[in-house]
């Protein structure tokens, strides 16, 4: 993806969201009150729009195993944000060998996706991840 198609990128983005947020109003004009009953948000926040913005804009410059390996994390996030989960494991559930692991972290960290929250033990505890957004409007490029 070269620096001159970022832009275009970041406003179909912007223009996607508020078309859709645009639809969102128009068919719920009570939605925008937020219902006393609801749950407060989790420490993680809403996934959806993490997904939909990997799925649609970001998925297309990542390699496959970090693809991969960003899945299996996002599926392992819990609700305070954090995903817990060996490299081995990763591995054996990618169906990739622990180095390709090892290489798709580094580059999920290099893409600004991924952060090291606690980093585990060389014999025991693995490492704990946070799944980040790049800001798509405002970062220029994505990484």
């Amino acid at each position: 993806m070269t620096p001159k198609m970022i832009p275009d990128l970041n406003a179909r983005v912007m223009a996607g969201r508020a078309k859709a947020a645009a639809a969102r109003a128009a068919e719920s004009p009570t939605a925008q009150a937020p219902k006393p009953t609801a749950k407060p948000a989790s420490p993680a926040g809403d996934r959806w729009p993490m997904l939909n913005d990997v799925v649609d804009y970001i998925a297309r410059v990542m390699g496959e195993a970090e693809l991969r390996t960003w899945i299996i994390l996002y599926r392992d996030t819990k609700k305070n944000g954090l995903a817990r989960t060996g490299m081995t494991d990763i591995a054996r559930r990618s169906g990739m060998t622990r180095r390709g692991v090892v290489k798709a972290i580094a580059g999920l960290k290099a893409r600004g996706l991924l952060e090291i929250a606690d980093p585990g033990t060389i014999h025991g505890k693995p490492n704990t991840y946070r799944l980040k957004m790049p800001n798509l409007v405002n970062h220029g490029s994505l990484p």
